[in-house]
Order: C-alpha cells, then structure tokens, then sequence
C-alpha cells in the first residue's frame, strides 16, 4: 500500500523533536514493513475512536507519526480504511454509551423503553413480562450518613443488579429505573420461576425488598407509558 522513500531513514523515531504517538507504532511498524497492515490500521483506527477522540485527531497523529518516522504521506486507500474502522469504533461507542446506564452498567430506562415499543410491533409480542426488582439499603453496618444518599443508592443498586445477573441468561435486558428499582425484560412463562429466585436471593441482604412482575400492554403507547410510570 506505501512505498517508501528509499533515501530516508525510516528506522528514525523522530525528527525535528517530534516523537511518534504511542498509538500509532503499530501503523509505523506497518509502513515500515514489520507489521501487518490491515491488522495495524484496524486497531489504530478503532482504538481513537473507542478512547474518545475525534477523527481529527487521529488523522492528525497519523501526519505526526508520519513526520517522525520521515515516510511518505498516507495515500488515499489507508486514509479511507483508517476512517473506516474509526466510524465503525466511534458507532459502537455511541450505542454503549446511550444505551447503558454509565454509574450502573444496567441499561438505561430509555433503552428498555424503545426494545419494548418495538415488541409490541411483533406476532409474540404477548409472550415478555417485566420483572419488577425494588430494595431498601443493604443491611450493613457502613456508616452512611457520611455518604450522600444518591451515592449510596446507586451503589446499592448496583449490587442488586449483580445478584440480579446471576439469575438470568447473558442476553437478558436489565435495565435501571430508578435509584433503587430495576426491571429484567424476559418471556412472560419464566417471569414467575425468576421473581421467586431474585426475591430468595435478595432477602435477607437488603432492606425492603420487593419482586413483582408487569405484564406488557399491548399498545406501543401504553407500553412507554409503562415504563414511564415504574421510573416515577
């Protein structure tokens, strides 16, 4: 893809005090014939996007590390496939960050709102139930009154929805209402057998517990309504 200057000396990992970014030594390694290229402009790509920045900046460092590494400008191709892996990153990124609940890691309410809205649009839609999974404080002798209740809760809710975890399949939907109540979108016939292992596993460890379940209405706007109403 890149032919380098034979005249250059591509080993140099600096010039003009510029240092090659961190980042980018695997797509130097590349350019230089030591490395896989795909491979090298796939990780790099996604690795900007995944940490948060910008595709300016990552075609930024791309000239950086180039000017260190005294190589020929990116030709359209790796500029194309960098882009590429950096929009496929950043999308991936975008859908974990408003679809998860960022102090819990449960889904966010929202989410659940709209995998429910768009249920109601399917032939076994009649089949999913809500798990309603609602605690006081964990029973334990922490002094709280120095921590901020918000705080406090949140961790709670963060250990419920750790036993909650173990209770249900790895694609299940757990999803964070409020500070101290969650919901696990499951079918309607495991939703009893779940409440009643949730509920056993749960007394006992946090004060105020409640397990109940909702079943879905049938209207898409009943069904947000729903969700709207158990985040109150």
């Amino acid at each position: 893809m890149f032919d380098e200057d034979p005249g250059l000396a591509a080993s140099d990992n600096a010039v003009h005090g510029q240092a090659v970014p961190l980042r980018m030594a695997s797509l130097c390694a590349a350019w230089t014939g030591d490395g896989d290229t795909a491979d090298a402009v796939r990780d790099v790509g996604s690795s900007y996007a995944l940490d948060g920045d910008s595709l300016q900046v990552l075609l930024d460092d791309v000239d950086l590390a180039r000017a260190a590494s005294r190589l020929p400008s990116a030709d359209l191709t790796l500029v194309r496939a960098l882009a590429l892996a950096w929009s496929e990153a950043a999308l991936g990124r975008y859908a974990r960050l408003t679809c998860t609940d960022p102090l819990t890691g449960l889904a966010t309410a929202q989410h659940l709102q709209t995998l429910v809205v768009s249920l109601t649009r399917t032939p076994r839609f009649g089949a999913w139930a809500l798990v309603i999974v609602q605690t006081g404080s964990r029973m334990s002798s922490i002094d709280t009154a120095s921590v901020p209740g918000g705080l406090f809760e949140l961790v709670n809710l963060s250990e419920v929805a750790a036993v909650v975890a173990r209770e249900v399949t790895i694609d299940a939907i757990v999803a964070r209402l409020m500070s101290r109540r969650c919901a696990v979108l499951v079918p309607q016939d495991e939703a009893s057998r779940l409440a009643k292992r949730i509920d056993g596993r749960l007394r006992g460890h946090f004060r105020s517990t409640r397990v109940w379940i909702e079943r879905l209405p049938d209207e898409p706007a009943e069904a947000a309504s729903l969700i709207d109403d158990l985040c109150r």
